[in-house]
């Protein structure tokens, strides 16, 4: 079990976390974001106070998005979880049914170990005592 987690682990970790689409973007917001006060000299400081703002919310919309995406996924490994934990719990509802089948197994053998006792001890006391009848 550690060594599967271990692999789900690793292969989990290289994978990247944003999509190329993602990545270029977000390239494409700070270079957006960044370039306002060089395209227009003049009217630069106006143009960066949209264009910083409206790069800022479209890479927060990306992490957001990117943020649900990971939700989703651990959700999703908390209903695997939850559903490993339940076949676990009626596993050992099961064990215990078997354990108590098996409990009567030392029971059988002490009265079948007692009854072969008395098997072999009756026939010689009721000789032994004269006990039986006499019938020829």
């Amino acid at each position: 079990l550690e060594r599967d987690m271990q692999m789900w682990d690793d292969l989990a970790g290289s994978k990247p976390q944003l999509s190329p689409l993602e990545i270029t973007l977000l390239t494409l917001s700070i270079i957006a974001a960044s370039s306002g006060p060089i395209i227009s000299p003049t009217e630069g400081y106006r143009i960066s106070e949209v264009l910083a703002p409206a790069a800022a919310a479209f890479s927060a919309s990306i992490g957001i998005g990117a943020e649900f995406i990971g939700k989703v996924a651990v959700a999703d490994g908390k209903e695997v979880a939850a559903a490993a934990i339940q076949c676990a719990a009626e596993a050992e509802g099961l064990l215990a049914n078997a354990e108590r089948v098996k409990a009567v197994t030392p029971l059988c053998v002490g009265v079948g170990a007692t009854s072969a006792s008395f098997a072999l001890l009756v026939p010689v006391l009721i000789e032994a005592l004269g006990i039986g009848s006499n019938a020829q």
